[in-house]
């Protein structure tokens, strides 16, 4: 891979002094690329002898949606999206024109809308010399398909054999795609889940299990991977690999006219993307199944703590803490956890502490993957027979203390047998 440095120059009255960073080091990176959709613009502030200059270092993000606000003030047509894309490269430039697409354009002051031509070759009257910040995600969303490119077999990776999916080489809306997600789970991929806590209460050791990650930080982690979702949900007729059989349908009629190669190619390509759209499905049911676990976190936090400590093993229990969200989102030990807590939720509410037709309802509906209809049938069924158990012991109960009657009574006991009046005693 080819890495080039660039730089310019800023011009600045006065002769420069010192040069301070204002933005915070904690948990940050020079590698903004990575680290632009969760972490803020670099702030530096530079001492001359006229002054302090606050200098503001623009991301790819910023760049790209200036560009398309005209805020350069060189027009932001389709030449300098381009130069941008040849810049970047087709992977980075697909995944910052996605980025914008689902939202992380970043805010403009003022009234919200620039001078820009973009109607020059996006042909929508609406852009006609102002681009207002509603219409900069749909700007970058053309951006993102017209730019991305198709899939295509490597001829030098072929050698004169059939062409294989190994060597296709996918398309900048699959990479872009890619590039995007793994930017935005990458901050908490291998953080810890949970965490515990442990207190001397009486002179006893006490443990309280916690959530590892802020409420507010998972929440916004879960609305852009939503919003990804939507985009690619909402665009699916636009995108290859997403168009499903009509898209086989073109590959298979690419064939009959001896294209075997673009066939290989548009199945490489359905393939990839489905598996991107179905981890992200799968991600975000992952962070709702953690938000309902800590869905009492502003108060005593205490639905969490029930859950793990009812885990049938001390085994389970430290591997919870072990378990990261790489983990929670692509491992087998991961599910076999996370239907054990699902486990001790529905009992939860067979004792009593919840209801089992809302434990169940509400995890079939934000997170299916983890409890189906068919689970919520199971834990439904299993819930009747418990109670038609209990209720069975009380009758059980019933007769004994009967027995106890009859013995001590027998004569008041085949009065009750063979007289029509009920005794009273």
């Amino acid at each position: 891979m080819e890495l080039i440095e660039s730089a310019t120059f800023v011009p600045i009255e006065g002769y420069v002094q010192d040069i301070c960073p204002l933005s915070s080091s904690v948990n940050s990176t020079w590698n903004e690329l990575s680290s632009q959709f969760d972490s803020i613009s670099r702030d530096f502030a530079v001492l001359t002898n006229t002054g302090v200059h606050i200098i503001r270092r623009r991301r790819a993000v910023d760049i790209l949606s200036s560009i398309i606000r005209g805020a350069t003030g060189r027009g932001g047509g389709e030449t300098e999206v381009r130069e941008f894309f040849t810049r970047y490269g087709r992977q980075e430039g697909c995944a910052t024109a996605l980025a914008i697409a689902c939202g992380q354009a970043p805010v403009t002051a003022g009234s919200g809308t620039s001078t820009s031509p973009a109607r020059q070759w996006h042909g929508r009257a609406s852009f006609g010399g102002r681009v207002a910040d509603e219409d900069v995600n749909d700007v970058a969303r053309k951006c993102y398909l017209e730019f991305g490119g198709r899939a295509i077999c490597d001829e030098g990776r072929l050698l004169g054999r059939e062409p294989t999916i190994d060597a296709v080489q996918l398309s900048g809306r699959y990479e872009g795609g890619v590039t995007y997600l793994s930017r935005l789970v990458r901050s908490l991929w291998k953080l810890n889940c949970f965490t515990n806590v442990v207190t001397v209460v009486q002179g006893q050791s006490v443990t309280k299990y916690l959530s590892n990650v802020s409420r507010e930080k998972i929440v916004r982690l879960l609305n852009d991977l939503t919003a990804l979702y939507n985009f690619f949900e909402e665009n699916k007729p636009f995108i290859e690999g997403l168009t499903g059989a009509e898209g086989l349908l073109r590959g298979s009629t690419a064939l009959i006219q001896g294209g075997r190669a673009e066939e290989v190619a548009l199945q490489a390509e359905h393939r990839a993307m489905l598996s991107l759209v179905k981890f992200l499905e799968y991600a975000i049911q992952g962070i709702e199944f953690y938000l309902i676990l800590d869905e009492d976190y502003s108060t005593q936090r205490q639905k969490l703590n029930d859950v793990i400590t009812r885990l049938p093993t001390q085994e389970l229990r430290r591997d919870i803490l072990k378990m990261t969200f790489e983990d929670l989102f692509t491992s087998p030990k991961g599910r076999e956890i996370v239907k054990e807590m699902v486990n001790v939720m529905v009992g939860l509410g067979v004792s009593g502490k919840s209801s089992v037709e809302a434990v169940t309802e509400t995890l079939r509906v934000r997170c299916p993957a983890f409890c189906s209809g068919d689970d919520v049938i199971v834990y439904r069924v299993y819930f009747i027979l418990s109670i038609s158990n209990i209720r069975l012991l009380e009758c059980f109960e019933e007769l004994k203390k009967l027995v106890k009657v009859v013995k001590e009574w027998p004569y008041l006991w085949n009065a009750f047998l063979y007289s029509k009046e009920v005794p009273v005693v």
